[in-house]
């Protein structure tokens, strides 16, 4: 019997809203559970410098969608500071190239799904999208069964949020039904700022039980956050 596994994807197109945080503690959770996986899909790779034992290695999710190292080849292995069962696809710098460079291929949306079918042995793969709406971001999404939206409590981001919702639905209709939407995960939210609390509670009005309960900002999330733990 096939194992059941879920591919979540932490995506916004916004900087500065915690997903690289998100991700890694979600992937350190689960990976207490299940063997797990980390695949870094930002230019900025800052999921990866928060979890690799050593600098980034030669091998990357951009080498991967490339289809220039195999799967295997590719997965790394995290620093003793995380579960054993915890490891990583690194990011590249070479992953801002790739929009260009696959804006000939027709199926360019399928190429993570594709390179994630040899994954079974994950019953978790989680997918740190960078902060634009790319190809990076839509090949993640096609690929993922689940999606996590990380937002700031502030107005930019707030508006930001209808847009991405309309491109979740358009990738759930057109290129993946299976793509689930959990929910929007309110980050450095302050609960003595009258305006985050307006924006938070505006998001529960507008979007019920779809809204987690806020990461608050506290001095050591910030510092973790700047030194990308």
């Amino acid at each position: 019997m096939e194992k059941k596994t879920y591919t979540i994807a932490f995506a916004y197109p916004k900087g500065g809203v915690a997903k690289s945080h998100s991700a890694n503690a979600l992937g350190s959770y689960l990976s207490t559970i299940a063997p797990t996986v980390i695949i870094d899909m930002d230019s900025q790779c800052s999921a990866s410098n928060s979890v690799l034992v050593e600098e980034l290695p030669t091998a990357t999710s951009y080498e991967l969608l490339k289809k220039e190292v195999s799967l295997e080849e590719v997965i790394a292995p995290t620093s003793d500071h995380y579960p054993e069962n915890l490891f990583l696809i690194p990011g590249s710098p070479k992953l801002s190239r790739l929009d260009s460079e696959t804006a000939a291929n027709f199926d360019r949306q399928f190429l993570m799904a594709d390179a994630l079918k040899e994954s079974g042995d994950f019953i978790f793969k989680i997918i740190d999208c960078p902060s634009s709406v790319g190809i990076n971001t839509v090949t993640s999404l096609v690929a993922a069964t689940h999606v996590v939206a990380p937002v700031l409590c502030e107005p930019n981001a707030w508006e930001q949020l209808s847009a991405f919702k309309e491109l979740y639905e358009q990738i759930k209709k057109r290129l993946n039904v299976h793509l689930t939407w959990v929910g929007i995960l309110p980050t450095r939210f302050d609960g003595r700022n009258n305006l985050d609390q307006e924006i938070l509670n505006n998001l529960r009005e507008e979007y019920g039980r779809f809204v987690f309960d806020p990461i608050c900002s506290t001095v050591k999330l910030r510092e973790a956050l700047i030194a990308g733990k």
